[in-house]
C-alpha cells in the first residue's frame, strides 16, 4: 500500500461520533455494523480536507444529496451581502453546525497519524464558522453550485446515487484505451455481451446519451433503457477512474448487484484501485458482499490490503471499531461468526 494512503484516522466531534479512532487501515476497506451506527458518517468524515474550499465544498455537495440545502437557499446567498448580513450568516453557520457537530459549540477534529501529529481542526471559538464560510462559501457557489456543476473529483457515492451531474465529464475525462477498456469490463459483470460504449450528444430523441454495443446486436441501445443497478456501476467505475492517487467512499457498493456476480465486480473493482493507487472505503449491510469481497482479494492474492472495519454502539451511544485483517474474515467466515456486528 502506498504510503499516501490512510493507514490511522480519528474524528472527534463529527456527527455521531464524539470521539472515533480507526486503526490498521488497509488500501480496500469494507465498512459494516448495524443500522444508524455511523457508517455513512464515517465516510463522510473521510472527505476531511486541509483545504478549507474544498472541505466546504464537499459539506454542500452532502447537504445537496440530503436535500437539506437547495439552490435557492445558495441564491438567497448569493445575492446578498454574506460578509455583512448577519442574518444569512447565522442561517447557513447554524446549518452547517447543525449538520456536522454533535456538540454545537465545539470544534471538529480530524488525526492522519497515530502520534495525533498530523490533525486539521474546523473551529475553536464561536465566530470561527462565520469566519469559515464567508472566506469560502461564495466563490463555490460561483463556481459549483449555482450553475449545478458538481466538484469534478467529489470522491463520495451516496446509497441513491445513480447518475450525477459529473458522469459527462467524468467519461470525456478517460485518458486511456486502459481505462476503457476497464470500464467495458466491468460493465460487462452485470451483461457480458457488452463490446462498446461511447457518448452521443444527440440520439434519437435523446440529448447527451451513452450508447452501448452489443455483440448479439446491430442497433446501439441506450444506458437510459437498463436498470438503475446497471447504471449505478457504469457511474461507480467512471468515479473511480477519475480519482487516480486518492480515495473513493462508496456507501451500500453492493445496491443494485446480483449476490451471483458481487465476485467479479470486487475483482474488477479492487484490480482496478490497485492500478490507479486508489484508496477504497466501502460500506454493506449484506453477507454476500463481505464474502464476495473476500473471495475476490483471495483470488487477485490481495490479501495484506484488504480490511473489515466493524461499528459497534456501546454505553451512551458512543461507537468503537473493530479492524479485521484478511486471516480474520477468513477465520470468521469459515466459523460462521457474525462479522457485519
Amino acid at each position: 500500500m502506498e504510503n499516501q494512503h490512510l493507514t490511522y484516522f480519528k474524528v472527534e466531534n463529527f456527527k455521531k461520533f464524539d470521539s472515533l479512532e480507526v486503526k490498521d487501515i488497509g488500501q480496500f476497506n469494507l465498512i459494516v455494523g448495524d443500522n444508524n451506527v455511523g457508517k455513512t458518517c464515517l465516510l463522510e468524515a473521510l472527505l476531511s480536507d486541509s483545504d478549507d474550499s474544498s472541505l466546504l465544498n464537499s459539506w454542500i455537495n452532502i447537504l445537496k444529496k440530503r436535500n437539506l440545502i437547495k439552490s435557492e437557499n445558495l441564491n438567497e446567498l448569493l445575492n446578498s451581502n454574506y460578509r455583512s448580513n448577519e442574518v444569512i450568516a447565522n442561517k447557513f453557520t447554524n446549518l452547517f453546525k447543525k449538520n456536522f457537530l454533535k456538540f454545537n459549540k465545539e470544534s471538529i477534529s480530524f488525526y492522519f497519524k497515530e502520534d495525533l501529529s498530523s490533525r486539521i481542526k474546523i473551529g475553536d471559538k464561536e465566530d470561527y464558522w462565520t469566519t469559515f464560510f464567508s472566506k469560502s462559501f461564495y466563490k463555490i457557489i460561483q463556481n459549483y453550485v449555482l450553475s449545478e456543476k458538481k466538484v469534478f473529483n467529489f470522491p463520495f457515492i451516496a446509497f441513491n446515487s445513480i447518475f450525477e451531474n459529473d458522469i459527462f465529464d467524468l467519461y470525456n475525462n478517460l485518458k486511456s484505451k486502459k481505462d476503457k477498456e476497464n470500464l467495458i469490463k466491468t460493465i460487462q459483470v452485470i451483461n457480458n455481451k457488452i463490446i462498446d460504449v461511447e457518448l452521443r450528444q444527440n440520439f434519437d430523441d435523446l440529448e447527451n446519451v451513452f450508447l452501448l454495443s452489443f455483440k448479439d446486436k446491430d442497433e446501439f441501445v441506450p444506458v437510459n433503457y437498463l436498470g438503475d443497478g446497471f447504471k449505478r456501476i457504469f457511474y461507480i467505475i467512471l468515479k473511480v477512474l477519475s480519482l487516480k492517487g486518492e480515495r473513493i467512499m462508496i456507501d451500500e457498493i453492493e445496491t443494485g448487484i446480483h449476490h451471483s456476480r458481487q465476485k467479479y465486480f470486487w475483482i474488477n473493482i479492487l484490480k482496478i484501485c490497485n492500478e490507479l493507487n486508489v484508496q477504497l472505503f466501502a460500506t454493506t449491510h449484506s453477507n454476500e458482499c463481505i464474502q464476495a469481497f473476500y473471495e475476490a482479494s483471495k483470488e487477485l492474492n490481495e490479501q495484506k490490503d484488504i480490511r473489515l472495519i466493524s461499528l459497534q454502539e456501546g454505553e451512551k451511544e458512543k461507537i468503537y471499531t473493530t479492524t479485521y485483517t484478511f486471516e480474520n474474515i477468513e477465520a470468521g467466515l469459515y466459523s460462521n461468526i457474525e462479522l457485519r456486528a
